[in-house]
């Protein structure tokens, strides 16, 4: 039984829709009634650089990735990674010619350009790189869920047990591929992971809007993550109380933690868009934390005004 099966065994009470519009994408699991008693707040989550380090985690998937496609392939296959940054680079020189902003990037579609790419040396039809790209994205996507497992701050699922014991519903509202249905420390702990992307993605106040509506509205929320504009300038906008989980210094994180951290602001710089400044301008911190052990208070005492 894969790591996958192991999450999903045993909950047949549970379903999972996955809706796919306007550059959305939603994994929700609920009860099998569709009747939630309405919660005394619900808590979402970052989970990139929040939950867990990105570039461990990535890395690893990436690994994962380039070593399945070696067994699928005759020949040596070029690099992925490699083929993924010449498409992006292409892509930005293309709309800086013409005049416009890049686009922002679809990592899904990306990656699976990179694969075709990678085994176009093999002499393949176009109908069964189509199909590599399909597995190789499964394949990527399961070992990012376990990288995920593997690497989670030591301090998160203690944290989280302690907000569930509290009477709050715990969600997820992320731009990465990652969901906490399929990482089994995470999957009994969370109702659903709400996958922003394109236009539409964080720091976006849709991203968080339609969590909001479609699964609590009107109930007291807050939402956790580490970046600035992506976590709290969208939250605020979307009119949610925010924490800012800040790991910049090695007493309060590790290296590893730090690199990951600097990594995905670089990312970030390269697709600023009129929505990041208007997320950066209106960020309103409502408690900033440096540890996971601090959250439970953390959320504690942004709930009180609103149930006084």
């Amino acid at each position: 039984m894969t790591r996958m099966d192991a999450a999903l065994a045993g909950r047949s009470s549970r379903w999972r829709l996955v809706c796919a519009s306007a550059g959305l994408a939603v994994v929700w699991r609920l009860p099998t009634a569709l009747v939630l008693p309405a919660p005394r707040g619900v808590v979402s989550f970052d989970l990139d650089d929040t939950l867990w380090p990105t570039v461990r985690v990535v890395s690893g998937a990436n690994r994962r990735l380039q070593q399945w496609l070696g067994t699928q392939l005759a020949t040596e296959p070029g690099d992925v990674q490699a083929e993924m940054t010449s498409i992006r680079r292409a892509r930005a020189a293309e709309a800086a010619a013409r005049g416009v902003a890049a686009p922002p990037t679809n990592y899904r579609r990306m990656r699976g350009e990179g694969i075709k790419a990678a085994a176009a040396g093999a002499g393949l039809d176009a109908e069964f790189l189509e199909r590599l790209a399909r597995e190789g994205m499964a394949v990527w996507e399961q070992a990012r869920h376990d990288c995920a497992e593997e690497s989670l701050d030591p301090h998160a699922v203690p944290a989280l047990q302690e907000l569930q014991a509290q009477g709050l519903r715990l969600c997820a509202v992320t731009n990465g591929l990652g969901s906490t249905d399929f990482v089994p420390s995470l999957a009994p702990l969370f109702d659903f992971t709400h996958i922003a992307e394109g236009d539409l993605k964080k720091p976006h106040p849709h991203a968080f809007e339609q969590a909001v509506a479609r699964y609590a509205p009107g109930t007291p929320w807050v939402h956790v993550g580490d970046s600035l504009r992506d976590d709290v300038g969208g939250a605020t906008l979307a009119g949610l109380r925010t924490v800012l989980v800040q790991r910049e210094t090695p007493s309060t994180a590790s290296e590893e933690w730090l690199q990951s951290r600097k990594a995905a602001e670089k990312a970030k710089q390269a697709e600023a868009r009129e929505v990041d400044r208007a997320a950066l301008a209106a960020a309103r911190v409502g408690v900033r934390i440096s540890c996971l052990t601090d959250l439970a208070q953390a959320v504690q005492e942004l709930f009180a005004p609103a149930q006084a």
